[in-house]
């Protein structure tokens, strides 16, 4: 089963990396759209992505925030690259599985 996070994320510099670090191991992949920040947020995805995590981040440029618009744009294409369940997160929301 092909797990995938989608989040929305706008200056989140403080949280951002432990978020993406920490919901990896749960998912198989993470799509987060960075929505202007202008506080490191964007270099700190980009740092990660270089690492090699299946973690894909897009810019939002539109001024207007239409976080359910595009979030609904973003898990439907996850559903389309394969994902079987998709996970809409905020920067600070952590995904706990139960114990097995």
């Amino acid at each position: 089963m092909r797990l995938v996070g989608v989040a929305m994320v706008r200056n989140e510099a403080d949280i951002v990396e432990a978020f993406v670090r920490h919901n990896m191991t749960v998912v198989d992949a993470l799509t987060v759209v960075d929505h202007g920040s202008v506080d490191g947020t964007t270099e700190i995805l980009s740092a990660l992505r270089a690492e090699g995590l299946a973690l894909t981040a897009e810019p939002e440029s539109e001024l207007a925030q239409h976080q359910p618009e595009v979030l609904t744009r973003v898990a439907r294409t996850a559903f389309g690259r394969g994902a079987d369940v998709v996970f809409p997160l905020d920067a600070d929301e952590f995904l706990l599985p139960p114990s097995p």
